[in-house]
């Protein structure tokens, strides 16, 4: 369905330094590339800011897309006033379906009679009760198209715990942007043999296993690429006599290729309780379709990868990736060694990986897959009905 005119409000300013602005800013680019008219609506910051040559410096997506700018930041209520704004602006250009990842824009545009598509990549249990009571009444309007998860366990989740959404569910991995050239711009590293993980620094994304693994590999220089300052801080603090730790902070996306090009080994070592920005309830190791993943495959690294389910739907250990158990530093000791030591392996593993992202994995195979499910919830609802459109005063109980 490459003639939808799509809105994909993120009620967020962009560019930001969260992971899920560069993938909101890749999936609109990807949507635009398989043929769909594209816009991104995010809320103006302050005037004269989050113009298009910010997120394109930002983010470098391949694909420029129109962008709505929206002038409801920091007010009350702010994401029912933007999911109003969007509505509003979607209804008046002849857009044929909204996409956003938060409850409370979805809520007001499937109420204001919009064709409407959640993306969510955790369950809602961890959210304020206005948040889960606004959920509870999104699943039953007929304009919500579908919700999309990122991975089978989420899906199972929502359709054991919410039976009406049953046909309405679509699990798609988020995948990545394929690299013409993995080994090309790469940034000169200090280390004969460079280990990496790009990502946040959130409790369980790595650092506990990453520290332990460099104090047990002397003869490997491990780069920390990302996180939020004060976490930063706080694993210096803790790796201060590791003379081969380097952290070297934010970095923005668009540079981060230079970074993965040249690493050995790249690592992907999650806990088995993984925490997110804000939230500290709801464990992303059941869920997750981690982003820095596919952009390790993109770059044909050879990966270290922890042993969770949610992984398994991605990786194949001794295939694409040598998995290892996430709590114990010698088992990735052992494997790091292994790719120390045998570089067919190393080119073996990576290769496999790049080629399953090429056949999987790419974000263009992820935003085709949802734009035919629009396209044929859209003609299907046509056939049997019109749009379902309350009225205003319908529209002002959703809040």
């Amino acid at each position: 369905m490459s003639n939808l005119k799509l809105v994909y409000a993120h009620p967020v300013p962009i560019p930001g330094q969260a992971a899920n602005t560069v993938q909101v800013v890749k999936a609109c680019s990807a949507f635009q590339a398989i043929g769909c008219r594209t816009v991104l609506a995010i809320p103006l910051d302050r005037p004269g800011t989050n113009k298009w040559s910010e997120i394109r410096k930002a983010y470098n997506p391949e694909r420029r897309v129109g962008l709505w700018r929206i002038p409801f930041d920091h007010l009350p209520a702010q994401q029912l006033v933007f999911g109003g704004a969007v509505s509003l602006l979607a209804w008046l250009m002849a857009r044929d379906a909204v996409i956003t990842r938060s409850i409370s824009v979805a809520r007001v545009t499937a109420a204001a009679g919009m064709p409407t598509v959640l993306e969510l990549h955790s369950p809602v249990e961890a959210e304020r009760q206005a948040v889960i009571k606004r959920f509870h009444m999104l699943v039953k309007s007929k304009n919500l198209l579908s919700l999309v998860v990122i991975s089978e366990a989420l899906r199972k989740h929502f359709e054991s715990r919410w039976p009406e959404l049953s046909g309405r569910i679509l699990s798609t991995p988020l995948g990545g942007d394929l690299v013409t050239e993995p080994t090309q711009g790469a940034i000169p590293l200090c280390g004969d043999f460079n280990v990496g993980y790009a990502g946040q620094l959130y409790p369980g994304k790595g650092m506990e296993i990453i520290l332990p693994l460099a104090q047990a590999c002397p003869w490997a220089t491990f780069h920390i690429v990302g996180g939020a300052q004060h976490d930063i801080d706080q694993w210096r603090a803790r790796a201060e006599s590791e003379r081969n730790i380097i952290f070297h902070g934010y970095v923005p996306h668009a540079r981060i290729p230079s970074f993965l090009a040249a690493f050995d080994v790249a690592l992907a070592p999650y806990q088995r309780v993984v925490r997110g920005v804000g939230n500290d309830a709801t464990n992303l190791a059941d869920w997750m379709s981690p982003l820095k993943a596919f952009e390790y495959m993109a770059h044909r690294k050879a990966i270290l990868c922890s042993d969770l389910p949610v992984l398994q739907e991605i990786f194949t250990g001794g295939e694409t990736a040598l998995l290892c158990s996430p709590d114990d530093p010698m088992d990735w000791t052992r494997a790091l060694t292994q790719l120390r030591d045998n570089t067919e392996l190393r080119r073996r593993l990576g290769e496999n990986a790049r080629r399953r992202m090429e056949r999987e994995f790419t974000r263009e195979a992820w935003a085709r897959k949802i734009a035919h499910d629009i396209g044929s919830r859209l003609h299907a609802g046509k056939r049997r009905r019109p749009i379902e459109r309350p009225g205003a005063g319908q529209l002002g109980r959703s809040n």
